[in-house]
C-alpha cells in the first residue's frame, strides 16, 4: 500500500458515511461529530502531502519490519505514519516535533518478536536509538525513544492524566529525560499512541476495538469513522485480489458474506473460514 493509495481511497469515500453501522459506529453518532474523508484531504497541503509520502516511502525502502507478523507489518506502520500525520497537522504540531513524531511512528513496532508481544517498546526505542544517533541530538532521541515506549506502555490508573502521569515519571527515569524533553514526548506519545490506535479499526472481531474512551485528541475522537472508512477500502481491494482465481461458488459465498456484514469481515471469513476447509493460498 502506498501514501497516494490511500489518499485515493479518502478521495473516493469523500463525505460518505460509515458502510457498517455496527462496532465503534454506534458510538461515533451519540457523542462526537466525525470528520468526513472530504474534510481530511482537503486540510492536506500539497507540501504535507509530499512529507508525508518522503517519510512513509523511507520506511517502505529501509530494511525494518522484516520479521513476520500478521498484523503489524509495514502497511501497519504506514497507516500509523499516516493517521499521526494528519493528527499533527489538526493538532499543530510542526518543526522537529512532527519530525520526532514521524520516527517514532516509524520505529514503533521494529521490536515486536510477534503479534503478541507485551514488551515491544522498549525494544522498538533501543533499535530506534541506534539507528537515528547520527540523526539526532541525544535529547530528540530521548524524547523519540519515550514516545515509543510510552506507546506500548501497560501503567493502569483511574483516569488517562493519572496513567499519563506515572507512565511519563517511570519512562523519564529510565531514559534521564528533562522536564522540556518530557512535556515534547508527551505530546508526540499520545499522538502516536492514538495513531496506534486509530489503525485497530481492522480488528472487527473485538467490541470497541479503537477503545476510543482511552483516545487523547479531540482530533482522534473525530476520525474514528475515516478509519474505519479506510479499512473497508483496503478490505475491498484485497478481497478483489483474493477471489481473482476462485471458483463462483466461494466468490458468491464472499460477496453474500460481504453484503451482509462488511468488506473486513468478508475478507477475514475468506481466508479464516473457507481456507480452512482445505484451500491454501
Amino acid at each position: 500500500m502506498t501514501l497516494e493509495k490511500s489518499l485515493d481511497y479518502l478521495s473516493i469515500i469523500g463525505d460518505g458515511t460509515a458502510y457498517n453501522k455496527e462496532w465503534d459506529y454506534l458510538w461515533v453518532e451519540t457523542h462526537k461529530s466525525q470528520y468526513t474523508a472530504s474534510e481530511v484531504i482537503s486540510k492536506l497541503t500539497p507540501e504535507d502531502i509530499q512529507y508525508l509520502n518522503s517519510k512513509i516511502n523511507d520506511m517502505q525502502r529501509s530494511n525494518l519490519y522484516q520479521r513476520k507478523t500478521d498484523c503489524h507489518g509495514k502497511r501497519h506502520v504506514e497507516n500509523v505514519m499516516l493517521f499521526a500525520g494528519i493528527i499533527a497537522i489538526y493538532e499543530q504540531l510542526t518543526g522537529p516535533d512532527r519530525d520526532l513524531l514521524m520516527e517514532a511512528a516509524k520505529y514503533h513496532d521494529q521490536g515486536r518478536d510477534n503479534d503478541f508481544d507485551e514488551q515491544h517498546g522498549i525494544e522498538s526505542a533501543y533499535i530506534a536509538g541506534r539507528d537515528l544517533q547520527d540523526k539526532y541530538t541525544e535529547e530528540e532521541i530521548k524524547i523519540i525513544q519515550a514516545a515509543i515506549i510510552f506507546h506500548d506502555d501497560r501503567t493502569k490508573g483511574t483516569s488517562i492524566k493519572e496513567i499519563e502521569d506515572e507512565g511519563f515519571a517511570k519512562i523519564a527515569e529510565r531514559l534521564n529525560l528533562s522536564q522540556e524533553g518530557i512535556k515534547r514526548a508527551r505530546v508526540i506519545g499520545n499522538i502516536l499512541k492514538d495513531a496506534d490506535a486509530l489503525d485497530r479499526a481492522r480488528f472487527t472481531s473485538q467490541k470497541s476495538p479503537i477503545g476510543e474512551q482511552f483516545l487523547r485528541t479531540d482530533t482522534s475522537l473525530k476520525l474514528i469513522q475515516v478509519a474505519f472508512q479506510l479499512h473497508e477500502a483496503y478490505s475491498l481491494d484485497d478481497l478483489d485480489e483474493l477471489l481473482k482465481t476462485e471458483t463462483p461458488e466461494i466468490i458468491s459465498e464472499v460477496t453474500d458474506y460481504k453484503n451482509a456484514t462488511s468488506p473486513i469481515r468478508a475478507k477475514k471469513h475468506y481466508i479464516k473460514d473457507i481456507l480452512k476447509r482445505g484451500k491454501t493460498m
